[in-house]
């Protein structure tokens, strides 16, 4: 089984699927979230969007804005953590980052230099490349295209978007590390790119490990339609696998495996879809290589892979002590969840102070981030999370802000973000 090369940064749209990640919608009701959310190495699956930029009146967010349907990881930035804000159908892109290096930062979100994106449903930045739903429920793409990731029936990179073929009627859209994948309205899934790890889901050959002539070979550089799938209602690319959320609120997963990634009890690597073992009602989904979890439509959390040995340790667990969740996002090694009254509740490494509780001390059950509540979307960064409320604010805590020598600074509990740039 192939494994797929990490890059020399992690990227997400979750950029990501990667992805932007929404808050908590049930089944049926708006785009999927982000998720890639999760890890999904350096790429996963993100989506969502709207109309207005982001203002500000006298250094306060403005409330005019409405709040904040989603948030997406981008392409890494020196002086801080890039990320997109969505809201209805505009997305404005920047970066988080420290007013002053020496002192305790005050974050803003600067726009970077792109236009402001528009008429957006669904916005899916990969690790190079990115992806876009917009609301005639087309797709554009644009960025490497090494391995057909673009679905545009070639293998040139573009800088501007770019119409992907005949693929239309897209409810879902998701991007992970050299792959993209769709939903179309008729419940067909569809995947491009990278394959030789069964990420497409063409039931094809699993690359031996170091095969380069297989891995060259297997690549789809327009939409295949993912074998076996029907009914499929949101799908989540991350790094060397995917998953499905059918319209029975069941998930289906593909692809590589080494680390129980699929949750059906195994580390065997597939190009066929299986269903995760033991979910039903699944309403939410954060896909990491590390972990993955999904909300129910009880409130229910799970993840998977877990703490125990043997194969029980490869199906999905219900997280304890945890009911009412509305939404959960993974990073690299953190876990966070929003539950009842908007609480943010995190757990896994801390290092860097992404969960929010003060401290830098790795938890193995969740603990609250600071005294944060009213929380609607959460999106796990690689060693940091952020969060937005309904008021249309934005919270961040972890490595965040300008980089200071070869770190970031960290910042430990949850610290509001101020929003600038039309």
């Amino acid at each position: 089984m192939v494994r797929p090369v990490h890059p020399t940064r992690r990227l997400r749209l979750t950029l990501p699927a990667a992805v932007l990640l929404l808050s908590g919608c049930p089944a049926g009701e708006g785009p999927p979230r982000r998720t890639s959310t999760g890890k999904s190495g350096p790429g996963a699956g993100a989506h969502d969007a709207r109309r207005s930029a982001l203002t500000t009146q006298g250094g306060r967010n403005s409330a005019a804005e409405g709040a904040i349907r989603g948030l997406v990881e981008v392409e890494g930035n020196p002086f801080g953590v890039g990320l997109c804000v969505l809201r209805d159908t505009t997305a404005r892109c920047g970066a988080v980052v420290s007013a002053d290096p020496n002192h305790p930062p005050t974050f803003t979100v600067i726009p970077r230099p792109v236009k402001r994106l528009s008429k957006v449903r669904i916005l899916a930045p990969g690790g190079d490349h990115r992806c876009d739903l917009r609301t005639d429920s087309a797709v554009w793409c644009h960025g490497n295209n090494s391995r057909g990731q673009l679905g545009l029936g070639h293998l040139r990179s573009v800088r501007l978007p770019e119409r992907v073929g005949r693929l239309t009627n897209v409810v879902s859209l998701s991007t992970g590390w050299r792959t993209t994948c769709a939903a179309r309205r008729d419940g067909t899934a569809w995947c491009w790119g990278e394959a030789a790890s069964g990420q497409a889901g063409d039931g094809g050959r699993i690359c031996p490990e170091d095969n380069d002539r297989c891995e060259a070979r297997r690549l789809h550089k327009s939409p295949h339609q993912v074998v076996g799938l029907t009914g499929v209602e949101q799908v989540y690319a991350a790094y060397g696998f995917a998953c499905a959320l059918k319209r029975d609120a069941t998930l289906w997963c593909w692809g590589t495996n080494d680390t129980g990634q699929l949750g059906d009890s195994t580390k065997r690597s597939t190009s066929r879809p299986r269903r995760v073992r033991g979910l039903t009602g699944v309403r939410q989904v954060a896909l990491s290589t590390n972990r993955s979890c999904v909300v129910t439509r009880t409130g229910a959390l799970w993840c998977w892979p877990g703490p125990r040995k043997g194969s029980r340790r490869l199906l999905p667990r219900r997280i304890p002590g945890l009911t009412g969740v509305t939404a959960v996002a993974t990073g690299t090694d953190h876990v966070c969840a929003i539950a009842a009254a908007g609480k943010v509740w995190c757990w896994g490494d801390n290092k860097r102070g992404q969960l929010g509780d003060s401290t830098r001390k790795a938890r193995k059950r969740p603990v609250r981030a600071g005294s944060l509540t009213g929380a609607t979307t959460i999106l796990g960064l690689s060693a940091s999370t952020c969060a937005a409320k309904a008021d249309g604010s934005l919270w961040c805590w972890g490595a965040m802000g300008r980089r200071t020598g070869n770190k970031r600074q960290q910042i430990l509990a949850p610290r509001k973000v101020r929003l600038i740039g039309k």
